[in-house]
């Protein structure tokens, strides 16, 4: 028998600066009242439909892990998405309000270089507002249906699989001797712009719902006046396991642990964006723009070049080591250097090409990352000097940067670049600067390689 839908019509309070509905599907905007309105979800009331693996027909049976764990599982999943935007929320409202401090402080610190402010972004998180009023409005992550399979009798299958439609998202893994079950996705969007143009993309998105690993491969990002209705539903089935011989209490509580874990890599609708862990980085625009600002400024050094690039990586990190500390600089650096990171869901990569017809493949070699360079003679390598010449001796580093630069302009001189830094350097440590430098670079070497395939 079908589950009989049931409307929970929501209000989710939440603080100042708000979303709800807007007057036009095509509009995403920050509104008041201080609420969020959320539309009836006939599709997260009810019992979730249950369907036996191995006859693919409604499962009519009485085994207690089944009939506990589908009683909670469309609260649970209502209670997901309640939690996610929420959380969206506080995240987009503090990484406002800390911006705001960000901004100011880059622009005092480049002021007294002579470096033109920067403006703030206008129009911040658009993306995340359409995703927001179409979540709001009508989910587009439903699961269809649960698919029960009875770990006992599967013990017979485990040289081939079952004849079922389903049988494709279960295997045996010989090497663990056990079950596992995977989930795999495509999140298709598409809209026509204002200008006529249409617009199209897609992700694919695959999680082993057992080992917690997956793949994330997005065809290409999101544009800033993407609107909530392009977000085409995704419908999926979501397998379980049940067996005799362990207790009934035990199994649930397994199950809707797996549920939330499985729900927090899976279902994410904001990493249309980017993956969860590079979102929403103090990067983009605003740096470019900034170092755009730093290329205006004629210093008093020669290697013009490679003293801004350094110049301004310095200043922009000094600032995001006070708004976010230094573990934000090393994670975003390998996040972006490590191929596999922008692919990679859940605790582990895996493609999960199970059978034949799974071939899903990617352009490098997964156990071969590019690292960081930690050369001071190059612009990115010298930034991981000056970063740990400032973890190590403060504002001191740039002050006497500041009052090198300040005395050559007085005195109408130049001097080489790296031989100013070197100087400055060598004041601050008290030691040879190039005796400093190298064991900078195999110091912070060391710590990037820490963060080469972190996950946070």
């Amino acid at each position: 028998m079908r589950r009989f839908h049931h409307l929970y019509p929501l209000i989710l309070i939440i603080f100042p600066f708000a979303f709800s509905l807007p007057a036009k599907d095509n509009e995403a905007e920050f509104i008041d009242p201080d609420v969020i309105e959320m539309a009836p979800f006939v599709v997260y009331g009810g019992i979730i439909d249950t369907i036996d693996g191995f006859t693919e027909d409604d499962y009519h049976g009485d085994n207690p892990v089944v009939l506990g764990f589908r009683e909670d599982f469309n609260n649970l999943l209502l209670g997901f998405h309640r939690k996610l935007l929420i959380n969206e929320h506080k995240m987009m409202t503090r990484t406002l309000e800390m911006e705001q401090g960000f901004h100011a402080d880059l622009n005092a610190l480049g002021n007294s270089f002579g470096i033109r402010p920067v403006d703030r972004r206008k129009n911040m998180f658009h993306r995340e507002k359409a995703i927001t009023n179409r979540l709001v409005k009508d989910p587009f992550f439903l699961i269809d249906a649960m698919i029960v399979w009875d770990a006992d009798r599967l013990e017979r299958y485990k040289d081939r699989l079952p004849v079922s439609k389903y049988a494709n998202d279960i295997r045996y893994n010989a090497e663990d001797d056990r079950w596992e079950r995977r989930i795999t996705t495509r999140w298709n969007v598409f809209f026509v712009k204002q200008n006529g143009n249409s617009f199209a993309t897609h992700k694919e998105q695959g999680l082993n719902l057992d080992t917690n690993r997956g793949y994330h491969l997005i065809e290409r990002g999101l544009p800033d006046d993407i609107v909530p209705h392009a977000f085409q539903k995704v419908r999926l089935t979501y397998p379980i396991f049940v067996n005799s011989f362990e207790p009934a209490n035990v199994q649930i509580e397994r199950l809707q642990k797996t549920l939330i874990s499985n729900l927090y890599q899976i279902y994410d609708p904001y990493s249309w964006i980017a993956r969860r862990n590079q979102r929403l980085r103090m990067r983009g625009k605003f740096q470019g723009d900034f170092k755009y600002n730093v290329n205006k400024v004629k210093f008093p050094v020669s290697d013009q070049n490679w003293f801004k690039n350094v110049l301004s990586n310095f200043l922009l990190d000094i600032v995001t080591i006070k708004y976010h500390g230094p573990n934000e600089i090393y994670d975003n650096e390998m996040l972006n250097k490590v191929n596999v990171n922008k692919n990679l869901l859940g605790v582990g990569f895996d493609l999960l090409n199970w059978y034949p017809e799974d071939n899903r493949s990617i352009d490098y070699e997964v156990n071969v990352g590019t690292r960081a360079s930690v050369n001071f003679n190059n612009t990115n390598g010298a930034r991981w000097v000056m970063v740990d010449a400032y973890r190590r001796y403060g504002i001191q580093v740039l002050e006497l940067i500041r009052h090198e630069l300040n005395l050559l302009a007085k005195e109408k001189k130049t001097m080489p670049a790296k031989q100013l830094v070197k100087k400055v350097l060598s004041q601050v440590t008290g030691t040879d600067a190039d005796t400093y430098i190298k064991l900078a670079e195999k110091a912070q070497k060391q710590e990037l390689e820490k963060f080469a395939y972190e996950l946070r």
